[in-house]
């Protein structure tokens, strides 16, 4: 957690709207980061590649030295796995890795 949300937290009353958001979003982003650390590490590198480096399909083919129909399938694999283990709302947390 980052110092300034250690201080919000520190400041203000858990019924405050920030710090409740504070709290579910480090909470979020602690369960996504668990549940891609726990793929498959071609599936992992893949979804990292697209969705925090921004990549594309190609781009992501050519640094992994694996063809385009890999990355598709890989990155298919990942986000099956990961609304298996997170829930159908998980895709939005995808937005918050990039």
């Amino acid at each position: 957690m980052h110092r300034h949300q250690d201080e919000q937290l520190r400041t203000q009353p858990f019924s405050s709207p920030e710090v409740l958001e504070t709290i579910i979003s480090t909470e979020m982003l602690a369960a996504m980061e668990a549940a891609v650390a726990a793929l498959p590490e071609g599936c992992a590198a893949v979804l990292r590649k697209s969705y925090v480096e921004g990549l594309s399909n190609a781009e992501i083919a050519t640094a992994l030295q694996i063809s385009i129909h890999t990355v598709k399938s890989q990155k298919q694999r990942a986000l099956s796995l990961l609304r298996d283990r997170l829930g159908p709302g998980f895709v939005f947390l995808l937005y918050f890795l990039r």
